[in-house]
Order: C-alpha cells, then structure tokens, then sequence
C-alpha cells in the first residue's frame, strides 16, 4: 500500500521563483509514494486562499492520513497566522513535517516577529526537517539545532537543459524577472542608457511583469520604468525593447538570444534565483549583486558582482565584458556547462524523493 504525502506550495499564476520551483513537484511519481498536490493559489483572489488554507486545508489534514506534509514555509507574519492551523494539526497528529525554505529572509523574519516569536519557536522546534538551497543557508535555523538540514540546491526546467546554442550571439542584454523597484530595475535601466550610448552594437530586452514591493507600489515602478524606456526607446529605437511577460518556447528564446544576464537584485528575500540558474543554461554570462546569498551562487569564473544600488558599477561591469570577447565567451561556455552539470531538475527531484524516502523508511 502507497503512503501519502501533501505537498503545500503556490503554484503559477503568479510566476515567481517559488511557484515555479513547486511546480516541479506537480508530476512526482515513486513507486511507494503516492504524492497529492495542495495549491495554495487556486483562487485570484488572495483573500479566497487565505480562507482556503485556514479553514478547507486544516479539514484535509485532520480527516486524511497522510505520512508526510511538505511545505514551503512562510517568512511573514499574515503567512505564518495563515500555516500556522495545518501545521498545528499536523504536529497534534504526529505526521512528519518537511519545510522547504525558498527565501533568504527566515531567521530576520523570526527575530522581528514580536509577540508571535513564541508560537513560531514552538512550531519550528516540531518540524522535522528544513530543506536549504545552499549551505550558507544553515544560518536561517540556528535557533533550531533539533532540525535536520538538507542542502538542495535549486534546479532548472526541463526546456533548458542541453540546449543548442549557436555562439557568438549579439551583444545583447537581458534583463528577465518580475519588475518591482528593489530587484533593480531602475538602477539597470540607468545603466543601460550609458552601455547604449558607449557601445553601438549593443541591444537590450527587458522582461517582466510588474509588481509592488516595500519600496514601490506596482503602478508607481511602472511609471517610472516607462519614464525612463520611452526615452531610451526614443533615442535608440529597435535596441531596447520591453517584451512583456514571456514563458515556455519564448522565454527559452529570449535568454539563448543573449550574451549578458544582468540580475542587480537587492530584493529582501533574495536566495538563490532560477532565473540565474536558466541563464546559465542558456550561455549567458551574469552580472549581479552582492546581496543575500548571490555571492556564493555567481563568481569571477560565472560574471561579475557589483554592489547593490549602483547603475554606475553595473555599467562598469558590462563594459567590461563587453570589452573583453575572450573573456566573455570563456564564461557563456563554463556557465553552460555548470549548469547542465549541478542544476538538473532530474537530480533535483531526486534528491527531495530521497529526504521523503528517510523520513518515512
């Protein structure tokens, strides 16, 4: 007979690292296991899922049996409240509890937690083991030296993996993520204006839908994105270009058209982009930032770190590699290769098949 477990995460729409990362996990399939998806974005409205998961997912869980629950942990104090009803009836029930940190902000966000410090510290001493994305992140649970912790790193999708790509391409750059102030945006398009001005073979995509942040309000870094591109798009028309929000053949498309991923992120939960890792796979060199976990991801031999908040060191750093065709094209070849070695969703899944297969063994 199959054991159970519940997998609880976000799944795509809204496309952001963590809904695309669980999203791996919608098809798993084990001989012994027999694995049932819980969506916690089924609805658009965010109020709807926030009832869902207190109320619907709670009911689940008491009425099913289920070895196993696996979830993405929330670093907020609303997402916790929202966890905190299954997690409670999980660990009344004794089921084995598996969180999957995705962010680089658990430990901030449990020393800022207030009046719920208590209540977190209880439900985190019963989990039984935390999934990491580097070993740097062991940091986030030393409050909780009971835990176990597995080091998983983050994977790429199937589309990318061997990709056949024709280099050189052109010198063109690429900015793909969600558009939200604090993953740079700005900073890059300011930069931008000085490495098109500089360099004439030079040409720029941008893609992302837009998002609000604890800086910017969506329609506000919207306004100020267009502020600025309708003027780059007026002086240098076909070599900047806003693509919109692109997936599946096009996204692939977009980062195998291009040289240099530039990624100048100082967003606060920041941990170990996929972005970075599909970019990789598409022979781009990267250019990010000295925030979080970054440092650890990308270095001198995969593109250049800069500090956060300066369009002028991103400028420099492209310039740089632009400048410098060996260079450049020795990292768009190392970078192809170690992402085709280290980020495979097959060893990916792998690996979190195997800490399920530990805990219910």
């Amino acid at each position: 007979m199959k054991i159970k477990i519940l997998l609880i995460g976000p799944l795509p729409p809204p496309i952001t690292g963590q809904s695309i990362a669980f999203s791996y996990l919608e098809n798993l399939e084990y001989k012994n296991i027999k694995f049932i998806i819980y969506n916690t974005n089924k609805y658009k409205l965010n109020l709807f899922n926030y009832l869902d998961s207190i109320v619907i997912l709670p009911i689940i869980i008491l009425f099913e049996k289920f070895q196993k629950i696996y979830f993405i942990g929330s670093r907020s104090n609303l997402g916790f409240l929202r966890q905190l009803p299954f997690l409670t009836i999980s660990i009344n029930k004794k089921i084995n509890i598996i969180n999957h940190l995705h962010g680089a902000d658990f430990k901030s966000f449990y020393n800022n937690s207030g009046i719920l410090k208590g209540l977190i510290f209880w439900v985190y001493s019963k989990i039984d083991t935390s999934i990491l994305l580097l070993e740097e992140m062991e940091d986030q649970f030393i409050d909780f030296p009971n835990m176990n912790l597995k080091i998983i790193p983050n994977a790429m999708g199937k589309d990318f993996e061997n990709l056949k790509i024709k280099k050189p391409v052109k010198n063109r750059i690429l900015y793909l993520s969600n558009i939200l102030a604090s993953k740079g945006i700005l900073e890059f398009m300011n930069a931008v204006a000085k490495i098109l001005s500089d360099n004439k073979e030079v040409e720029v995509n941008i893609a992302g839908g837009f998002l609000k942040d604890h800086i910017m309000s969506k329609n506000e870094i919207k306004k100020r994105f267009f502020l600025i591109y309708n003027s780059l798009k007026l002086k240098y028309n076909h070599r900047v270009s806003y693509l919109g929000v692109v997936s599946g053949k096009k996204k692939v498309d977009v980062l195998k058209s291009s040289s240099i991923f530039v990624l100048p992120s100082y967003y606060p939960t920041e941990a170990f982009p996929i972005s970075i890792i599909e970019a990789m796979a598409a022979s781009n060199a990267i250019v990010t930032t000295n925030h979080n976990y970054l440092k650890f991801i990308i270095s001198e031999e995969n593109g250049i770190i800069v500090n956060k908040k300066n369009s002028n060191e991103i400028y420099l750093a492209l310039r740089r590699l632009l400048n410098d065709d060996k260079k450049l094209k020795q990292i768009q070849k190392l970078n192809y290769l170690k992402s085709n070695s280290e980020y495979k969703l097959e060893s990916h899944i792998n690996k979190i098949i195997s800490s399920f297969n530990e805990e219910v063994s």
